[in-house]
């Protein structure tokens, strides 16, 4: 009896000793994980990470694409690309060349009567401004939308620097576009659904409905990648299945194929979407909505107000704040 009272004890002690053990380990992987948690968010997948942290990573990059752009043009460099769908070696100037006469031919001319374009996504505006400076006959309103207010600020002094004025600066979100239905004549992103790989509805169809006319999409390109494309993409977690979900919206792709240059791994495929409308020729003038209350926004000074919802949202040098957490509650404005 004595002994198995005496085995009974010691199979108690070992498994509190290994529970203890256990939650010992747990608890310090649990203090672990909260004392490192942006660094952990930042190494895993972008489908887990928050808009605020994609924010303040691209944030931090501001000004490195406008570099690596100066840096091209005044001291080439070579380096590996996609060309016509093979790895090669071409300078840096050649390259961002290729890609502004691609972008020229098939967003800027694809609708030469349009009067209103805009990329949403624009960054550090070395696409798009550079492309507006090439341009012999410009539109009557030319926008750019990114997440990044940095960005932006830097972008807008890079344009300037090459003689370009932009009609719109907008700080704002992708999948909360604070503009109007049918707002622009043609809508453009370059790599701007990159790094949302799980969210093609959502923002496939924020961008058709603002779009008037065309939508171009220039983004990460796995299906008609080769293997290594495929591989990096994957890695990376970029945008997937973009020709999917517009055929399951119900729309038509107008054109999908992989542009004939771009960086090698992740050289991005073109897709176009016409929209079912005919031109009337107008432009709307009254276009910024309160990504809140979707409103018309009206501006009064150096804001924008929201006038039904009382929300004010502030201009800063020249760039619009109208993402939802800039604005404002003075119902009194």
């Amino acid at each position: 009896m004595k002994e198995k009272a005496k085995q009974s004890i010691e199979a108690r002690t070992k498994k509190d000793f290994y529970s203890t053990l256990i939650k010992h380990y747990l608890r310090r992987i649990f203090s672990f994980i909260v004392k490192n948690f942006n660094l952990i968010l930042s190494k895993l997948p972008t489908q887990i990470r928050d808009a605020s942290h994609v924010l303040h990573k691209y944030d931090d990059l501001a000004g490195s694409y406008v570099k690596q752009i100066k840096d091209a043009y005044d001291n080439p460099f070579d380096f590996y690309a996609t060309v016509e769908g093979n790895e090669k070696l071409v300078k840096s100037n050649i390259f961002f060349d290729k890609v502004n006469e691609y972008i020229l031919k098939e967003v800027f001319n694809i609708m030469p009567e349009a009067k209103s374009y805009i990329e949403v996504g624009a960054g550090e505006l070395t696409t798009l401004a550079r492309a507006v400076s090439s341009l012999k006959h410009r539109p009557q309103r030319v926008s750019a939308l990114e997440m990044s207010w940095s960005r932006l600020e830097i972008g807008r002094k890079f344009a300037n620097s090459i003689d370009v004025e932009l009609d719109d600066y907008m700080s704002g979100d992708l999948f909360n576009l604070p503009l109007s239905n049918n707002s622009f004549d043609v809508v453009y992103t370059h790599y701007a659904l990159e790094q949302s790989p799980h969210r093609n509805n959502e923002a496939i169809n924020e961008l058709l409905r603002i779009t008037k006319h065309y939508l171009i999409l220039m983004e990460p390109a796995y299906e008609l990648g080769n293997k290594e494309q495929k591989m990096n993409i994957l890695k990376r977690d970029y945008i997937r299945g973009i020709p999917n979900t517009i055929k399951r919206m119900g729309h038509k792709l107008e054109k999908y194929e992989l542009l004939p240059i771009g960086p090698y791994g992740n050289c991005p495929a073109i897709h176009v979407v016409k929209k079912d409308s005919e031109y009337d020729g107008s432009l709307k003038t009254n276009y910024k909505i309160c990504p809140k209350s979707g409103e018309e926004l009206v501006i009064k000074g150096h804001h924008l107000f929201a006038n039904k919802a009382g929300i004010v949202y502030p201009i800063i040098n020249g760039i619009q704040c109208l993402n939802k957490k800039n604005g404002i509650i003075a119902s009194k404005y």
